[in-house]
C-alpha cells in the first residue's frame, strides 16, 4: 500500500520510482543466500544490490567517477588487506592454568547483533582431559537460561564444541596432532565454521540478542566485566579476529605464526624471592621542584595475572602536605571492579593500605617518622606488615590489571595520570616470590641515595667580624647556599645594627627576583619603625624596630617550608611557605636582580651572623635570640 502511494507520488512529480520488490529473481538476487531476514539484505545481498542501482544510474544519468579521487573513502587504491584489517591479534601464546588464568580480548563480538567478523584461532592439542567441558575461549551470556547466546568454543574429550548465537551447538570432529585451526565467520547472523582447512557448517542462521561482554580465553564471566568462572587449562596458540568476514580462499590461505610463549607471571614458579625492581634513589613527589619527575613510573605489573606472587617492601615518611597522599599506586580505579596495590597518607598521618579485590586496612602513623611496609602475594592470599607487626591476612582474589606500579601518583579507570602527591617514598625493593615472615622481620629497609638534586651542601657560616656596606659597591658574598635544596633546615642567628640610614635597606638576601617567581630569604629596612623578613614564596614578616637600643638581635629558623622568626628572646611570627630550589649564596648589604647581577647596595650594617645546619627547636632558638646590650658582645 505505501509503494503504490510513494509511486502516485512520483508520478506526479515526475521523478522515476524504482520497485525492485517484485523482480529479485530476474535481477539474480537470492532469497536463501542474499538476505539475513526477510527484510533485509545480508552483506553479499548489499554488494549485488549495490551493483544493480549502480548500473542504473550509470546507464541514466552523467556521474563522475569518485574512484580516484583522494580522500574518497572508496578510493580505487584500497586494498583488500586494508579493508580486512586485523581488529585483534594476539601477541603471545595463551596457556590457562585452571585456576585463575584468564585473558581478556576487549573484542566485543556481539555489541551489535547484526555486526560481522571472522575469527582465526590456532588451538593447542590435546585438549584438557576433565569431566567438565574446558573452556577455549568465550564471549557469552550465561545470566538467563531462557537466553543463552554468543560464542563458546570448549573441549569435549577431543574433540571441540562451538556454539554460536542462540545457543546453537555444532560438534567437530575429534581431533589429533598437537594443534588445530579453527576459523568461524559471522555475517550478520549467519556463520560458518571451517576446521582445519575443511569447510563444515555453512550459513547457518543463528539470530540472537546483543552481549556487551568481551571475548576471553579460558574463561566465562558470569557479567559482561564481572567475575569470571570455569577457568580452564587450555592454549591457544594464535588468535586473529577481524570485523568483516574474510572470503574462503583468503581463510584457506591462512597461516598462522608461531608466537612467543608469555612471559610468565610475576614470581610464578618462582621458589626463592628474587630481585625483580629497587628504586635508583630517594622519590619526593609534587611539581617538578627538584628536577625530579612529579611521579615515577616503575614500569613493573604487578597484576599482568592473577597468579603473580610477590613481596614488595617499602619505607615511607607521613607529612603535614603530603597534597593527594598517594605513595605507592598500581590500582585500577574503574568503580564496577577497584583492585589491584594502594599505599596513600589519609589523615593524622594514617597509612591506608588496599590490595586485592578493594580490601583495606588504616594503620596509625606519625608525621616526619618512617614507616617500614611489607606486602606479600601469594595468587589471592595477601600478608600486608608495618613495621614488622602484620596488620591483615587475607584472601582476596582479583582480576589482572595491566597497569604499571606508580609511585606518587595514580591512573584514572581511562589510564591517564592523575593524583600527583607530594609524597616521600625513601625506600622500595619489589621481589618476584614469596618471602618468609622472618626473611621480612630480618630485611634492612636501607634510605635509598638521595637524587644529586636533593643533596644539599651544608650551611654552616660565621662571619669573620662585622659588615658594614656603603651603599654603592660593598657587598659580601658568604659562599652559603640556603636554598640550594629547597627543603633543607637551617638556622640563621645575627645581630644587626639599625643607627645608620637605610639607602635601600638590604641587610642580607638569597632571593631570586626572577619576575612572577619570587623566592627564598631577605632582611630589608623598609622604614624607620619596621624591617621586614621576606622568606619562602615571598611572604613578608613584619619586624618592629627595637626602641632605645641600635641592635637587634633576630633568629630565623627553618624547617622544611615552615620558618619561625625570634627578635631579642620573642616569638615574632610562624609561617609555611614553601619554594622552589634557588642556586645562588647568600650577600651581606646588597642583592642579586634576575640575571645574577648585584644591585641594590645598602649602608646595611652587620655586628654577627652565624648559620647552622638543621632547625632549632623553639626553646633553644628563644634563649639564642636573647637581647643583646650595645657593644657587650664585640
Amino acid at each position: 500500500m505505501r509503494l503504490n502511494t510513494v509511486a502516485e507520488i512520483a508520478k506526479e512529480e515526475g521523478v522515476p520510482f524504482l520497485n525492485y520488490v517484485k523482480e529479485w529473481d530476474s535481477l539474480g538476487m537470492d532469497a536463501n543466500t542474499d538476505f539475513y531476514d526477510g527484510g533485509h539484505f545480508n552483506n553479499q545481498g548489499i554488494v549485488k544490490f549495490s551493483r544493480i542501482v549502480g548500473q542504473y544510474l550509470s546507464q541514466n544519468y552523467s556521474l563522475r567517477d569518485c574512484r580516484k579521487i583522494e580522500g574518497f573513502i572508496w578510493n580505487a587504491s584500497q586494498t583488500t588487506a586494508d579493508k580486512n584489517k586485523a581488529e585483534f591479534i594476539l601477541s603471545n601464546q595463551f596457556s590457562g592454568d585452571g585456576v585463575s588464568e584468564y585473558y581478556d580480548t576487549k573484542i566485543k563480538l556481539y555489541e551489535n547483533r547484526y555486526s560481522s567478523w571472522t575469527i582465526l584461532t590456532q588451538i593447542g592439542l590435546p585438549l584438557p582431559d576433565t569431566d567438565e567441558g574446558q573452556v577455549v575461549m568465550a564471549c557469552f551470556d550465561e545470566q538467563n537460561g531462557e537466553n543463552y547466546r554468543g560464542l563458546l568454543i570448549r573441549g569435549e574429550g577431543n574433540a571441540l564444541q562451538v556454539i554460536l548465537g542462540n545457543n546453537r551447538t555444532f560438534m567437530l570432529p575429534l581431533l589429533h596432532g598437537d594443534s588445530a585451526t579453527l576459523a568461524i565467520t559471522k555475517d550478520n547472523e549467519r556463520y560458518s565454521i571451517y576446521l582445519n582447512g575443511e569447510k563444515l557448517y555453512e550459513n547457518e542462521q543463528l539470530p540472537c540478542d546483543a552481549y556487551s561482554g568481551t571475548l576471553l580465553l579460558g574463561c566465562e564471566e558470569l557479567t559482561p566485566g564481572g567475575e569470571k568462572f570455569r577457568f580452564s587449562p587450555t592454549r591457544v596458540l594464535n588468535l586473529e579476529v577481524y570485523d568483516s568476514v574474510l572470503t574462503e580462499s583468503e581463510i584457506l590461505a591462512w597461516q598462522p605464526e608461531d608466537l612467543p610463549e608469555a612471559p610468565k607471571p610475576l614470581g610464578v614458579g618462582v621458589k626463592d624471592a628474587a630481585e625483580a625492581y629497587i628504586l635508583p634513589e630517594q622519590f619526593v613527589g609534587g611539581d617538578e621542584t627538584y628536577r625530579q619527575a612529579s611521579y615515577l613510573d616503575t614500569q613493573t605489573q604487578l597484576f599482568a595475572s592473577t597468579a603473580t606472587r610477590f613481596t614488595l617492601l617499602t619505607s615511607v615518611t607521613p607529612s603535614e602536605n603530603p597534597g593527594n597522599g598517594v605513595f605507592l599506586s598500581c590500582f585500577d580505579e574503574n568503580a564496577k571492579n577497584y583492585r589491584g596495590l594502594l599505599i596513600r597518607q589519609l589523615d593524622n598521618a594514617q597509612i591506608n593500605i588496599v590490595f586485592g579485590q578493594n580490601v583495606g586496612v588504616t594503620v596509625p602513623g606519625e608525621f616526619d617518622r618512617e614507616m617500614h611496609i611489607a606486602i606479600v602475594k601469594d595468587g589471592a592470599s595477601y600478608r600486608i606488615y608495618a613495621d614488622g607487626l602484620l596488620v591483615a591476612e587475607a584472601e582476596s582474589p582479583a582480576d589482572s590489571y595491566d597497569g604499571t606500579l606508580l609511585i606518587g601518583a595514580q591512573r584514572d579507570a581511562d589510564g591517564n595520570i592523575f593524583r600527583i602527591s607530594q609524597t616521600q617514598v625513601n625506600h622500595l625493593s619489589l621481589y618476584a616470590g614469596v618471602m618468609t615472615e622472618a626473611d621480612i622481620a630480618a630485611y634492612d629497609f636501607a634510605d635509598a641515595p638521595l637524587p644529586p638534586e636533593l643533596v644539599a651542601e651544608s650551611a654552616a657560616y660565621t662571619m669573620p667580624g662585622a659588615f658594614v656596606g656603603n651603599g654603592s659597591d660593598r657587598a659580601l658574598d658568604t659562599g652559603v647556599k640556603l636554598y640550594d635544596v629547597a627543603t633543607k633546615d637551617w638556622t640563621l642567628d645575627t645581630v644587626i645594627d639599625v643607627r645608620k640610614g637605610v639607602n635601600n635597606g638590604v641587610y642580607m638576601s638569597c632571593f631570586s627576583e626572577e619576575t612572577g617567581h619570587y623566592r627564598g630569604f631577605m632582611l630589608r629596612q623598609d622604614n624607620a619603625d619596621t624591617l621586614t623578613a621576606y622568606v619562602g614564596n615571598s611572604v613578608g614578616v613584619t619586624v618592629d624596630l627595637p626602641q632605645g637600643t641600635s641592635l637587634m638581635h633576630l633568629v630565623v629558623v627553618k624547617s622544611g617550608s615552615q620558618y619561625t622568626i625570634w627578635q631579642d628572646g620573642q616569638l615574632v611570627q610562624r609561617v609555611e611557605s614553601a619554594c622552589d630550589n634557588y642556586d645562588a649564596t647568600l650577600l651581606l648589604g646588597a642583592q642579586r636582580d634576575a640575571d645574577g647581577n648585584l644591585f641594590r647596595f645598602s649602608n646595611a650594617g652587620i655586628r654577627t651572623l652565624n648559620i647552622t645546619d638543621g632547625a632549632l627547636s623553639d626553646t633553644d632558638a628563644a634563649a639564642l635570640s636573647a637581647p643583646v646590650k650595645d657593644n657587650s658582645r664585640f
